[in-house]
């Protein structure tokens, strides 16, 4: 007979056997206890924590012919056709495989006979968040009123890809990583049944290293006992399995990283990929031992969410002398970059070599997180300077331009005062033009400055005009020269789009569609003076300085 892999031989033939899942297993014993069996189950969690071996043991319950405090007899010909595989009733398919319309589609079409010798007709899909959306959509009828003979369980260990409609018509259960020292325990009974001698430190380093999957742990295992000396599995039999040559290696390229030790830490990886270690997987170990360093060095407590052996706790203990939590995120930021843009690169190596060297720098490090907190304020100041602008200048604008002629014509004419005896004769002379344009005059003007503002993008060109035209009135165009007077951040918008020419490109428009000779001059309404920079622009619309605004 042939040698059976560990994890086929000892895969669960009954709801005691299935470990780890302490939640789950009750609930599907008393449905098949007093007979509430839903149609359609989703079995979710990570690999090998037994969602397909508790699907076929459930199949196999509620086709028992006499069931025993919710599990199978074991003993009836239904149960004994099952375990030699000869049971027909019960089909397994795999998603990955048979994901499109075509296989659900004849799926449909059979769940309509009756179950060749059972009670039930049980469809166990695995991976079925592989299946197409056109494939999940012919599914859904039959899902939400399938024959009283039928019953889906669906396998999966990526949930939020199955589609809520699914999800909706499913009793739903989520299986957990299983524990260490369930696998330990699991293990040795394995090994105790076909005969087999171990040392139990390999055993808790296979656990360790097998992600709470019993699957991988019977793997490893296997693995380990055909490399076990003397016939007894011990720790260094363990380690083979494990590929624990690349593990020390990235232990050696971590500690020489947080010891600020480039050269080391390059050769340490050079040795690791004449030893034959695998770029990709040496850029994953390392990013995954920087997350558990970071989270180790938070608090010794956070050690059983790290879940690593006594080797990786030790080597996490020596590193972390020399790390803290804020460079250590930053060390996994720039790794995971580094990993996607090895991707694109012919020699991923060397995407590794400068990242740790680069990592090798801490002073480089702390420099580069100063920094990236000093852009992020000054873009918080940024955006608030903004607002305020927004809120002070914008707020009562009109929001089109045809509402903009209105506003200015609805201006009231200004008062002119008269002049104080004490005004200079250079102020006079600075007194605003007196001649009036009609209104003719001035709804053609705006007509050509709207024309001549064409080159400016269409929501910076509608505020820019809404603002100059909401201050435009008739005695602003004297014959020959044309005086606008627009806010301080119209005239920055307008520098923004080269205003310093924007004065004179405008006239020389005006004048050519215009037919005269007409100059055109920004000002305001006292000096008569355009702010030169952005420092005295913000000071004119704040009253205070940039350094001043938070």
């Amino acid at each position: 007979m042939s040698y059976r892999v560990l994890y086929r031989r000892f895969r669960p033939k009954s709801f005691s056997e299935i470990v780890g899942q302490e939640h789950i297993i009750p609930i599907l014993r008393n449905q098949i206890k007093t007979g509430k069996i839903s149609h359609a189950y989703l079995f979710s969690g990570p690999k090998g924590t037994g969602k397909t071996s508790a699907a076929k043991v459930f199949a196999k319950a509620a086709n028992c012919l006499s069931p025993e405090d919710g599990e199978a007899c074991g003993k009836c010909d239904y149960c004994l056709s099952f375990d030699s595989g000869g049971f027909t009733d019960i089909v397994e398919i795999d998603a990955a495989s048979n994901r499109g319309i075509d296989e659900i589609r004849r799926l449909k079409d059979n769940v309509g006979f009756l179950p060749a010798k059972g009670r039930f007709r049980v469809y166990i899909i695995d991976e079925v968040h592989m299946l197409t959306q056109e494939a999940f959509n012919a599914l859904l009828k039959t899902l939400e009123e399938p024959p009283a003979h039928v019953i889906f369980i669906f396998a999966t260990t990526e949930q939020h890809k199955v589609l809520p409609t699914i999800l909706s018509r499913c009793q739903r259960f989520d299986f957990k990583r299983i524990p260490e020292d369930i696998i330990v325990s699991r293990l040795s009974y394995a090994l105790d049944t076909i005969g087999a001698k171990y040392d139990e430190k390999a055993l808790k380093l296979i656990a360790a290293n097998s992600d709470g999957a019993l699957r991988d742990a019977f793997t490893l295992t296997d693995k380990a006992l055909t490399l076990a000396q003397g016939g007894v599995l011990n720790a260094a039999d363990a380690s083979g399995a494990l590929g624990q040559t690349q593990t020390n290696a990235v232990f050696a390229i971590a500690e020489a990283v947080t010891d600020e030790n480039a050269s080391q830490a390059v050769l340490a990886l050079d040795n690791a990929i004449k030893e034959g270690g695998d770029i990709g997987y040496i850029m994953n170990q390392l990013i995954e031992y920087f997350r558990c360093l970071m989270i180790y060095s938070l608090s010794p407590e956070t050690e059983t969410i790290i879940s690593k052996g006594e080797n990786y706790i030790k080597s996490l203990k020596k590193s972390g002398v020399n790390a803290d939590t804020e460079t250590l995120t930053a060390y996994v930021r720039i790794l995971s970059k580094a990993k996607a843009d090895a991707r694109y690169m012919t020699n991923s190596r060397f995407a590794l070599e400068s990242a740790l060297v680069y990592l090798s720098d801490k002073a480089r490090i702390t420099e580069a997180i100063s920094l990236k907190a000093r852009v992020e304020k000054l873009e918080k100041r940024i955006a608030g300077l903004e607002k305020r602008m927004a809120e002070k200048n914008f707020a009562s604008k009109p929001d089109t331009l045809e509402q903009s002629f209105i506003a200015a014509d609805k201006i009231e004419e200004p008062k002119i005062q008269k002049a104080d005896e004490t005004k200079t004769e250079q102020t006079k002379q600075q007194a605003r033009p007196v001649r009036r344009a009609d209104k003719e005059t001035l709804a053609k003007l705006k007509k050509e400055i709207e024309f001549a503002a064409g080159y400016i993008l269409n929501r910076d060109r509608d505020i820019m005009l809404s603002d100059i035209f909401s201050n435009m009135h008739v005695d602003d165009y004297d014959g020959e020269s044309l005086y606008i007077y627009p806010t301080s951040t119209a005239v920055h918008m307008m520098d923004v789009f080269e205003a310093k020419e924007g004065a004179e490109k405008l006239a020389n428009i005006l004048s050519s569609r215009l037919k005269k000779q007409i100059s055109v001059k920004i000002t305001d309404k006292k000096s008569k003076s355009v702010p030169k920079n952005v420092d005295s622009l913000v000071k004119e619309v704040f009253g205070s300085d940039v350094s001043e605004i938070e």
